[in-house]
């Protein structure tokens, strides 16, 4: 494959990745998603303003809070190559709520699908 094909492929498969993320087939639908407790943050690890709308919450939406938010650390952690891309959870867990997100949070999620994606399809590409 061209280098220049390789390249528009890869950044339709990150600007793709978002829309097919969110909204799974009827399939994947039925597979629950769970992050391990080692990718789950605790309240402590909130920042200020996180943990003052935390506090507001209760049951499961105190639950999908911190969901959404760990994610969204997994997120950043993969940008920030502190967790290799393959290890990214590319489904979004069960719990995560798009109004726990900040305004740069969806930028965020779609930069560390993308090198998911981008990291899969190389391993693909090389078996």
């Amino acid at each position: 494959m061209k280098r220049g094909n390789f390249a528009r492929l890869i950044a339709s498969a990150a600007l793709c990745a978002p829309l097919a993320l969110t909204a799974p087939s009827a399939v994947a639908q039925s597979n629950s998603s769970r992050l391990a407790p080692a990718q789950t943050i605790s309240p402590s690890e909130l920042t200020k303003v996180e943990l003052d709308f935390y506090q507001t919450l209760s049951g499961q939406a105190a639950e999908d809070f911190i969901v959404t938010r760990s994610y969204v650390r997994l997120a950043q952690q993969e940008i920030d190559h502190k967790l290799p891309p393959l290890k990214f959870p590319a489904r979004k867990p069960d719990g995560f709520s798009v109004k726990y997100l900040l305004p740069d949070d969806p930028s965020v999620i779609n930069r560390a699908l993308g090198d998911y994606l981008a990291a899969k399809m190389k391993l693909d590409l090389s078996k």
